[in-house]
């Protein structure tokens, strides 16, 4: 399975977004419909630096009357912390021109995807995913 992929359906499977279906994986991207007719999509997003990414994206596409898109970016140095990261990461000298800044990193010449200055834990992606469900649950009230 697809390094992208994989933690995207780890990610909506601990979110418990209220009435998601229909889920398609594709690349770094997921795409979904809720109960009420909205699409919604999760991807990993840049930040600038190619290669690098920094947070995941969630928009809701509102279908019907009166409804509005949003969206918002969960970047993953705001949920979990950069001073976290400083901590523990395994190898100090990988910082990117940002800092200890959590990401993942794409090497394109070896197709070798994997995270970058900080492995998130379980519970790191629960937060992550709790603050992606609580996010898209509004909306979708």
């Amino acid at each position: 399975m697809h390094f992208f992929e994989n933690e995207l359906r780890t990610i909506t499977k601990m979110a418990e977004i209220k009435g998601l279906q229909d889920m398609r994986f594709g690349g770094r991207c997921c795409y979904g419909r809720l109960n009420n007719g909205d699409g919604v999509e999760l991807h990993f997003a840049q930040n600038g630096e190619a290669g690098k990414f920094v947070g995941i994206l969630v928009k809701i596409a509102g279908f019907g009357y009166m409804r509005a898109d949003r969206k918002a970016m969960f970047l993953f140095g705001d949920v979990w912390g950069n001073a976290l990261a400083e901590k523990q990461s395994a190898n100090p000298k990988k910082t990117s021109k940002h800092g200890n800044v959590p990401c993942v990193k794409m090497n394109g010449k070896a197709n070798y995807v994997d995270w970058c200055v900080y492995r998130p834990s379980e519970d790191d992606m629960r937060l992550l995913a709790a603050k992606i469900g609580a996010f898209v649950n509004e909306c979708a009230a």
